[in-house]
This record gives structure tokens, C-alpha cells and sequence, in this order.
């Protein structure tokens, strides 16, 4: 039986990104709109357009948040710390299946896009 090549075509998922990501493991802090409750995580990745964040709790998408750097320096000159914190907006939260304990992995989208010295170098 001969395979039709656009039935394979159609069940390839390919991710499409605005903006490369970097690799960088880093505490965060994070309240979210209408709460003055901190919570931690830790960010995983980053780009231009947004980070990758884990946390112990799942986080709603939708939600705007303010995440804080949890290692900001004012002379932090590259990375994400170069800025002490960000605003932008849960788009997705799902369970980290590799991890051992409950963890839930989120995309965060920046309120605007945010350029860094070493990013996509």
C-alpha cells in the first residue's frame, strides 16, 4: 500500500518562533494581576519575545504577571538579569511530564518584545 505524502505532512508538528531561545537556569519571583502574593519558579529559557518558566503551582494562561530576577544586579550586562524585571502574560501552563515531583511548565509572552546583548548571537 502506497503512503500519501500529505497525510504524513499533516500529522508533523513543527514549532514556528518569533524569536530564538537561550538556554538560562535562574530563580524567579512572580505575582500575578490582582494579587500581591509572591510566588517562586525558575526560569529555564529565554528569548526576545518571552521566557520558559517552572513552577510548583499550575499557573491560569491569560493571566498578566510580573516577574521579578532573583539575581538582578545593576551591572548585570548581558542575559536577563540586565533588566530587574518583566511584565507579560501567561499563553500556556501543562504538567512537566519528566519531573519527579509536580512541576508545571509555562510560556510566558513579554508585554512587548525585549532585546538582550547576548541573545541570538
Amino acid at each position: 500500500m502506497q503512503q500519501d505524502s500529505k497525510s504524513t505532512k499533516l500529522h508533523e508538528t513543527r514549532e514556528i518562533r518569533s524569536y530564538p531561545r537561550t538556554e538560562h537556569s535562574t530563580p524567579i519571583q512572580f505575582v500575578s494581576e490582582n494579587s500581591y502574593r509572591t510566588y517562586h519558579a525558575t526560569m529555564r529559557n529565554y528569548s526576545n519575545g518571552g521566557m520558559y518558566i517552572e513552577s510548583k503551582r499550575p499557573l491560569p494562561p491569560g493571566k498578566d504577571i510580573r516577574i521579578s530576577m532573583s539575581r538582578y544586579t545593576a551591572k548585570q550586562q548581558q542575559g536577563p538579569e540586565i533588566f530587574s524585571g518583566y511584565f507579560g502574560r501567561i499563553v500556556w501552563c501543562a504538567p512537566v511530564e519528566a519531573a519527579q515531583s509536580s512541576l508545571f511548565g509555562a510560556g510566558i509572552e513579554y508585554d512587548y518584545p525585549v532585546y538582550f546583548n547576548d541573545a541570538n548571537e
